[in-house]
């Protein structure tokens, strides 16, 4: 059957019955239009409305009621008491509002049937003015109110209030875009509500996605959404109608909602005959003053009320016309609907058949064309006379190859197969297209009517081109991938969502020694071992229960030809492939046999680097000892002889051998702390010190370099430089020391400048500037690049020249970035040098904690001679040089000097006689210095005689442990005469003071 032709006779038995259809209406509506022509209503329509400030017993009459026979007796009895009703009034207008020149009454619908009512029962009703809704609720709760003259069912009933209802309206949107028409397309957007009403309540309880925005009135809403704060504020229709109309807001679009909302009176719980009379007299008002108030205020605003009275008097005029066409014209809509319906359906079918993304081709039982849509006359059809041809008749001219012609050949069998076979048939193929050589998929489908079987066959023609291409895409991919993954040098093996084998890669059959290995789980794969397949399984298990996850196992393996255990580690991770997020599993081997063995012997290693630093500490401190001791003798012993000496060239000599002595001790220093510091982080301590103090020890130490040289040397501190500071003085000290030692060195002729100032400072820190200025060689720039590196002096020829390790600088470099400061350095060749570097100190309040100890006790007067003099001072030293030089210095000093060669003889000698100062050496053969400390100390009668360390252990811990031991201070080789009485007048003027506390 030809499509064309049922499609015309469809078009025209619809439109036939269209026409007859509107005929009939129109003779309907002809003695309508009379009858309601003649109407009684009509007239009364056409009236004007009365003006919203009459009283309202002008404007509605008053009727016979028989309200009183409707009465029980209590409420007859209560109304004869003649009340007086207070009534909560605010302004929502049209509904109600209070008047600007008179407070004491009530306008709008609400104040209208309070008139009514006034009447009615004979009832006065006293206004109580208020702000607003929530303000009216709080006067009824209080007792100030008996009812309110406006609210809302749901409001009402939530607050356990009577309700009385008089109008029933619609919640409304005024927006400024029209799009907002309903609450549902104000998702996620601001709407403003009236606060405590019942419209914020619906919206709330209806959309929780709305952002609610709550105003006082309804004029504050209107305005938020003028200035764009809100996008629409929903409230009751006629109050949004009145208030966008007499505040002339232009632009604003109301749109009502299906939401409802009942208006009327609430009345106190407690005054149920007022509820039950108010509501007997609102169901005895007619319908038509109902009408008349809602029109008296509601006249300029949305659509009159007029309007729907004129439709009812048309509805009840054309009533009687009505009943006898009713039957017929329900006839004639389903008929009009049917053929709406037949005709949209047609025109969707259509438009889906002409713009379908395939070609598709309607054949007749000769294969001819009957129809074809846009995608195939693109493909094969002309656009106009294709109707009743082949294929192959109707294909575009102009490419008459014999590819094109063996296309449409292979088409036309397939159909002609499809027509004898029946059923769906389907083949692929290539044709060579508008857009190029194509790859489709062909469906054809055979049609069959009442009479004929198979009498039409429909053509669907698919493009699979892009499908195709991203299938060999795909496969490549694949491909891809698993030659990446077969690639790897690591063994890789994927298990499936069973946890069983789906993937081995070459490296893994070739761990397994087989091209082709049958294995289905880890369970029984040969070269795991017993103990560590269910491990293993159960890891796997796990990761495919919580996809996403990774962990990892040892385990231990036996490799074919090998009865040797190897230990090896497996990285598993889990994922998920698409569609429906199936878990796999992702696993590597690796063996890590040799990394153990690896990791065994740098352990071992290590152990021997700990021992070898051990030893290497302990050899430092050995040689510190062993080396500081012949230098404290060589020292102390030359000043001896350089003090009796009066020859001229034998005091030469002692001095240079005095200056040597010294130069050897500092390379030992140098080399000590350099020691360390790469042992281990320096350590710094914090004790208050004297900054003068130290400036006045280095001015002392370098007097005799200085002044063999005929140098100028001036130091000095600027006045705002802290007397007090708290740091390490004995490494600021020393860095001191190492520039200004290097600048005499350097130095021929001139003079040496060291000055001290502030650079910055705030409540608890000072970071101080120190500065070294010279006249000597100089430095090129670049040996200033490396000058700060250890072992480094310039060049070879100073080396050679001036002598030393090269490790001062370094050391120097290293505390000042101790001290959380900086370095640097400024030389020309020829015009000397100038080093720099700050340090951040510690300040502190002069007080007798915190204040630098000096060289006399504060709180005595005792002549210093005659302290040391007579005192009885035990001398505990095993080196009997050391020994003759510290016996020989105390009995200068006017000391008693008993001396022992270890610490169990200076036990038995303390035990044995009473000393005032007890020196003591460290290291001492029989017992050490810190044993025997400790056992003098725990004797109470022995406890308070002071011990002083006198040793070559110069580090921070052999400070510590002296000091842990009982002793009162740590004096290190070689000493010094003028150290070593500064320390015994200390420690002796203490001793006294504390025997004058006690006595």
């Amino acid at each position: 059957m030809n499509t064309s032709r049922i499609l015309q006779k469809l078009k025209t038995r619809c439109g036939y019955r269209i026409v007859k259809m509107r005929a009939l209406v129109r003779l309907w509506l002809l003695p309508l239009f009379f009858l309601s022509a003649a109407s009684p209503l009509n007239a009364a329509q056409e009236q004007p409305l009365h003006p919203v400030n009459a009283p309202a017993a002008q404007i509605f009459t008053p009727h016979a009621t028989n309200l009183a026979s409707g009465l029980t007796e209590e409420e007859n009895t209560w109304l004869a008491t003649a009340p007086h009703i207070r009534v909560a009034v605010f302004n929502m207008p049209p509904y109600t509002g209070i008047p600007y020149t008179k407070k004491d009454v009530a306008v709008g619908m609400a104040g209208d049937y309070l008139e009514l009512l006034k009447n009615f029962l004979n009832i006065t009703f006293v206004p109580v003015p208020v702000d607003g809704l929530a303000q009216a609720y709080d006067a009824i709760v209080a007792g100030k109110a008996d009812m309110t003259i406006l609210a809302a069912q749901a409001s009402a009933a939530k607050r356990s209030l009577l309700f009385c209802p008089w109008l029933t309206t619609n919640i409304a949107i005024a927006a400024r875009d029209s799009n907002f028409t309903h609450l549902k397309n104000l998702r996620n957007k601001t709407l403003a509500v009236i606060d405590e009403a019942a419209v914020s309540k619906l919206v709330e309880k209806n959309y929780p996605d709305l952002t609610l925005l709550p105003q006082t009135t309804t004029e504050q809403g209107l305005f938020a959404v003028v200035k764009g704060n809100a996008h629409a504020v929903a409230g009751a229709l006629e109050n949004l109608n009145f208030i966008t109309r007499h505040l002339l807001l232009k632009g604003i679009v109301i749109t009502p909602t299906r939401q409802e909302l009942t208006l009327g009176f609430a009345v106190r719980a407690d005054q149920p005959m007022l509820a039950s009379l108010l509501k007997k007299s609102m169901a005895d008002i007619p319908r038509e003053t109902h009408h008349r108030i809602y029109v008296r205020w509601e006249q300029d605003s949305g659509m009159s009320f007029s309007v729907w009275t004129t439709f009812w008097s048309y509805l009840i005029t054309g009533l009687f016309c009505l009943l006898f066409v009713s039957a017929f014209y329900i006839f004639l809509r389903k008929m009009r609907q049917e053929i709406n319906e037949k005709q949209k359906f047609q025109k969707i079918l259509n438009t889906i058949f002409s713009n379908a993304p395939m070609g598709i081709i309607l054949f007749d039982a000769q294969m001819r064309c009957l129809t074809a849509n846009n995608m195939a006359m693109l493909y094969y059809l002309l656009p106009d006379n294709y109707v009743g041809q082949t294929l192959m008749q109707c294909a575009r001219p102009g490419n008459p190859g014999d590819e094109r012609l063996a296309e449409l050949e292979t088409l036309h069998s397939a159909g002609l197969t499809a027509f004898e076979k029946g059923g769906r048939h389907t083949i692929k193929t290539s044709a060579t297209l508008e857009n190029g050589k194509r790859n489709l998929e062909i469906i054809y489908m055979p049609l069959s009517s009442e009479h004929v079987i198979r009498d039409s066959l429909i053509m669907l023609s698919i493009d699979i081109t892009e499908h195709v291409l991203m299938e060999k895409e795909i496969l490549h991919q694949r491909n891809f991938n698993e030659n990446v993954v077969d690639a790897l040098a690591l063994p890789v093996c994927i298990y499936g969502p069973d946890g069983n084998y789906i993937r081995l890669n070459n490296s893994y059959k070739k761990l397994l020694d087989t091209p082709t290995p049958n294995l289905h789980s880890v369970m029984d794969n040969p070269i795991v071992c017993v103990r560590d397949r269910a491990p293993i399984k159960e890891k796997i298990e796990d990761l495919l229960r919580n996809c996403g996850g990774k962990t990892q196992y040892e385990f231990h393996i036996t490799l074919p030809g090998d009865t040797q255990e190897r230990t090896a580690v497996t990285h598993l991770a889990s994922f998920s492939t698409p569609p429906d997020n199936t878990p796999h599993v992702v696993g590597t081997v690796i063996d890590i046999t040799e990394h153990i063995k690896m990791e065994r012997d740098l352990r071992r290693a290590l152990q021997e680097a700990e021992q070898a630093f051990q030893a290497k500490n302990y050899f430092l401190a050995h040689m510190s000892h062993e080396l500081r001791t012949p230098i404290n003798g060589i020292l102390n012993l030359n000043k001896m002889l350089l003090d009796n000496a009066h020859d001229a060239r034998e005091r030469d000599f002692l001095q240079k051998i005095s200056l040597s002595s010294q130069n050897l001790l500092y390379i030992v220093e140098n080399i000590l702390t350099f020691s360390e510091m790469n042992a281990r982080d320096l350590q710094l301590e914090n004790a208050a010190f004297s900054i003068r103090n130290l400036l006045d020890a280095l001015h002392a130490t370098l007097a005799d370099k200085v002044a063999a040289k005929s140098l100028a040397l001036n130091i000095a501190a600027d006045m705002d430089v802290p007397e007090t500071l708290i740091g390490d003085s004995t490494r600021l000290t020393q860095m001191l020391f190492s520039l200004a030692d290097n600048a005499v060195k350097y130095t021929e002729r001139g003079e040496i400048n060291i000055r001290v100032s502030v650079a910055a400072r705030d409540e608890k820190t000072c970071r101080l500037f120190f500065e070294i200025r010279d006249t000597g060689i100089g430095m090129s720039e670049e040996t200033i690049a490396r000058v700060f590196a250890p072992f480094t002096q310039g060049d070879i020829g100073m080396t050679r020249q001036h002598g030393g390790t090269g490790l001062g600088l370094s050391i120097a470099a290293k505390i000042v970035a101790a001290m959380q400061g900086e370095i640097g350095c400024e030389s020309k060749l020829g015009e000397g040098s100038r080093f720099y570097f700050t340090a951040r100190l510690g300040l502190v309040e002069h007080t007798d904690e915190t204040a630098p100890k000096t060289e006399q006790a504060p709180e005595t007067n005792v002549n210093i001679s005659s302290i040391i003099q007579s005192k009885r001072i035990l001398l505990a030293e095993d080196n009997p040089i050391n020994q003759l030089v510290a016996q020989e210095i105390l009995t200068a000093f006017g000391a008693l000097v008993d001396t022992v060669d270890n610490g169990e003889e200076a036990v038995n000698a303390v035990n044995e006689k009473a000393y005032d100062c007890i020196f003591m050496d460290i290291q001492m053969p029989r017992m050490d210095g810190l044993t025997a400390a400790r056992i003098i100390k725990s004797n109470p009668l022995k406890a308070g005689t002071p011990i002083i360390a006198l040793t070559a252990h110069t580090t921070d811990e052999d400070r510590r442990l002296s000091l842990e031991a009982g002793m009162e201070d740590h004096l290190t080789k070689p000493i010094s005469p003028d150290m070593l009485r500064k320390i015994l007048e200390r420690v002796l003027v203490s001793d006294t003071a504390m025997q004058k506390g006690r006595t």
